[in-house]
């Protein structure tokens, strides 16, 4: 991962565009207008994506990002790091309002990537 990042960062870093790890759940984030999270959340367990998008939200940044499967009728808890699933972050245990915009150039029928405004994100989702 070391290199990788040390690459991306020789070949396409610039004026607000760094390439770096962190941990989504606690590290300071910087403040963008997008956060990014295409296939990320699916990974998480629903306490981590809770942490995760609190983290988001405190760090000022404006939008959100994420992959979104609207036709999923059950959001099933994971360990953290485990298998991929698919979410509707419009359903329990999250709540999210109906998202801002779909993105609907689909990699997988069901699969997309959906914008919420971050302020408009519960505070516990």
């Amino acid at each position: 991962m070391e290199a990788l990042i040390k690459q991306n960062n020789s070949q396409y870093a610039g004026p607000g565009r760094d390439f770096r790890v962190i941990d989504l759940t606690a590290s300071d984030l910087p403040v963008c207008d997008l956060v990014f999270t295409r296939d990320c959340l699916n990974h998480l367990s629903i306490a981590h994506i809770r942490k995760a998008v609190a983290n988001i939200r405190s760090s000022g940044s404006q939008f959100l990002a994420v992959t979104q499967f609207s036709a999923q009728t059950v959001n099933r808890n994971q360990e953290s790091g485990l298998n991929y699933r698919e979410l509707n972050f419009q359903l329990a245990a999250f709540h999210w309002p109906a998202p801002l915009e779909i993105n609907d150039k689909r990699m997988h029928p069901g699969k997309h990537t959906a914008f919420w405004r971050t302020t408009d994100l519960p505070s516990q989702s």
